[in-house]
């Protein structure tokens, strides 16, 4: 893999993300949405994966030099230059 190639990834996990965490997510939306409609009681995701409740992750801010980094890396894996 080339460095051009390892900047491409990062950019696009930066957009994309992928692994367990993510999968769980996906999975629990899922389960929320089916059980939602046959039930009147609401569910949510972390109902059905307990990692994904809200107490149990820490919430991660959106800072200016995080955003900053993160479009710095998209720019740089599209072949772009910045300042």
């Amino acid at each position: 893999m080339t460095p051009d190639q390892f900047r491409e990834w990062v950019a696009f996990f930066a957009l994309e993300p992928w692994g367990p965490v993510q999968e769980d997510y996906r999975a629990g939306v899922l389960a929320a949405r089916i059980h939602n409609a046959w039930f009147e009681e609401k569910a949510d995701p972390g109902d059905f994966f307990p990692s994904l409740r809200e107490s149990d992750v820490e919430p991660r801010q959106k800072t200016a030099e995080r955003l900053k980094l993160k479009m710095m890396a998209i720019t740089a894996a599209m072949g772009g230059t910045f300042q």
